[in-house]
């Protein structure tokens, strides 16, 4: 439960009596969940499609990958584009981009369960296949929980 302003007061103002401990264990739990909200860092980069290339993205600091989303700038054509995502040579997962249907501003994700944990200066590998055609943008978000 996230409290507002005019609970946390009227919680505030009663200080002086005695509170039932619910009312701290709410408003600790509501606390945490702010706090964990601070510790999400977002990261973006960009890859081209109509090219197998790999990019790479460097943490600064350890943590662990929640969410991937990507969006593309405009149609592609021929075959779908997939991304694939890496620690090291171990798959994280994929998105892939259909041709069929594409446009630009449409969106896909990914939520990483496994190889997602990062240390502090180590390397995420953004790999494209170069299935489609059109050397579209795409804009890709990386959500990150701190360690």
């Amino acid at each position: 439960m996230i409290f507002t302003k005019a609970q946390f007061t009227a919680a505030l103002d009663n200080i002086s009596g005695p509170l039932p401990s619910e009312l701290f264990e709410e408003l600790l739990d509501s606390l945490e969940s702010s706090f964990a909200e601070l510790d999400t860092k977002v990261f973006n980069t960009r890859v081209t499609t109509s090219s197998a290339l790999d990019t790479y993205v460097v943490f600064p600091v350890a943590g662990t990958v929640t969410r991937i989303t990507s969006v593309i700038n405009g149609a592609i054509t021929v075959g779908d584009e997939v991304i694939t995502f890496k620690k090291g040579s171990d798959s994280m997962g994929a998105i892939t981009i259909a041709n069929v249907g594409s446009a630009a501003g449409v969106v896909d994700s990914l939520v990483p369960s496994t190889f997602n944990t990062f240390s502090a200066g180590e390397a995420m590998v953004v790999s494209t296949n170069g299935g489609g055609t059109g050397g579209k943008l795409v804009d890709i978000t990386i959500e990150y929980q701190l360690s």
